[in-house]
């Protein structure tokens, strides 16, 4: 067996380790991973001379020990943070720690065990900042596969806009939808603003999360690039309002066509005349009465 190819003894790989005053409860996985570095890199170079060897001036052993080092540095600085062994040890494997390591360790894990997975992302937050705003939604970056880049950096300015709105009176859905906008960095200021405030106003009108998105996004880009002119503000929110009328009417009835009935829906709704004697849940009625009829010709 040619001499670049042969395993540090147990001795020698206990010393270095030892000298390194590693913590020796972990002992077994700097060995475990050694052995496994070194059969794959004697596989690897399986038809490598020893001339080979002496031109790269490297040799098996050493390659595996330097990676073996990497990987026990990496491991037991994320078991100093509180995170367990099979966190840290996915980690370490990877040989770099950054945004994108945690984003496929966390998934690797969840395949295996996603209560872990969410409880081990929960102790990595809270080792990057006690900030429990910021560890909540660091960890539904995860939860929603995000762009594995810059969660960090994401995580903080949700942070810091969802206290500075709710230091305005703002109320908490309109914190969350707002931070969650800005932070992305992708949005129009007054789109978020606007998206926060409808999405907030449908919650209070106890809808759902589907709808609530679907009606903070029409009404926020339809106000986005307007004017201060009530008349247009008014008109453009008459079309949203119509338009969701027919959008959760078609959706709860699995009605066919919808563009056709939407686009009837909306001539009828801009061009009824509402009563003061008449309640919304009338006038409305009696609008889908007129949809309806002409819609089914």
């Amino acid at each position: 067996m040619s001499k670049y190819c042969v395993k540090h003894t147990e001795e020698e790989l206990r010393n270095i380790y030892l000298q390194n005053e590693y913590n020796e409860t972990y002992y077994h996985y700097f060995i475990n991973h050694y052995n496994k570095c070194f059969e794959e890199l004697r596989e690897s170079y399986k038809d490598y001379a020893d001339e080979d060897w002496v031109e790269e001036g490297d040799s098996v052993q050493e390659k595996t020990l330097n990676l073996v080092l990497d990987y026990i540095t990496i491991f037991l600085k994320s078991i100093n943070n509180g995170n367990g062994v099979e966190w840290s040890n996915l980690l370490a494997d990877h040989y770099e720690e950054d945004e994108t390591t945690y984003y496929h360790v966390y998934h690797d894990l969840k395949k295996i065990n996603p209560t872990l997975a969410k409880d081990e992302i929960k102790i990595l937050a809270k080792s990057i900042s006690d900030d429990e705003i910021f560890q909540k939604y660091y960890l539904h970056l995860f939860e929603i596969v995000a762009n594995p880049k810059n969660r960090i950096e994401v995580a903080k300015t949700y942070s810091e806009i969802y206290r500075q709105a709710i230091n305005e009176g703002k109320t908490v859905v309109y914190a969350d939808q707002y931070a969650n906008l800005i932070s992305q960095g992708e949005y129009n200021k007054i789109y978020c603003q606007e998206y926060a405030y409808a999405y907030d106003e449908a919650t209070k009108d106890n809808k759902n999360d589907y709808y609530s998105g679907v009606y903070a996004d029409k009404y926020a880009s339809a106000l986005v690039g307007i004017s201060d002119d009530e008349e247009m503000i008014e008109f453009a929110i008459k079309k949203v309002n119509a338009y969701m009328n027919s959008w959760e009417y078609a959706r709860e009835n699995k009605l066919a066509e919808f563009e056709r009935f939407s686009e009837i829906y909306e001539n009828i709704y801009l061009n009824f005349e509402f009563e003061n004697s008449e309640s919304k849940e009338e006038s409305e009625k009696i609008i889908l009465e007129k949809v309806l009829a002409r819609f089914n010709r």
